[in-house]
C-alpha cells in the first residue's frame, strides 16, 4: 500500500491558476478517485497470467491511503478560491512520526 500525508503548499489556489495540475493534487485526486469504472489488469493466478477487470475505486482503496492534511492554504478568501479548495478536496487527518508506520 502507497501511504502519505501532505499539505497543499507549493502552489497559489487563486482564481486563474491550474492548482489542480499541481502533482500534490494530481496525486490526491487520483488515489482517491471513487469512480465505478472497471479497468483491465494482469494478475497473476494457478501460474499463468490472466486478465481482470477491477473497479477504480475498489484498486484505490486496496492501493493507496493518500491524502491531503490540514486544510485550505495559501489561497485567497476573497475571490472563494479557499471556499472551493475546502469543498472540493476529500481532506484527510495529519499523520505524523511513528503513526505512519503502522
Amino acid at each position: 500500500m502507497v501511504f502519505w500525508r501532505g499539505s497543499p503548499t507549493g502552489v497559489s489556489h487563486r482564481k486563474g491558476i491550474p492548482w489542480r495540475n499541481a502533482q500534490r493534487h494530481r496525486l490526491n485526486f487520483f488515489a482517491n478517485n471513487e469512480s465505478e469504472e472497471a479497468y483491465p489488469v494482469l494478475v497473476e493466478r494457478d501460474g499463468a497470467v490472466h486478465t481482470e477487470h477491477f473497479r477504480v475505486k475498489d484498486m484505490n482503496s486496496h492501493w493507496f491511503d493518500v491524502g491531503l492534511a490540514g486544510g485550505p492554504t495559501q489561497c485567497s478568501r476573497e475571490d472563494g478560491s479557499c471556499d472551493e479548495l475546502r469543498d472540493t478536496v476529500p481532506w484527510k487527518t495529519a499523520v505524523r512520526g511513528p503513526e505512519s508506520l503502522s
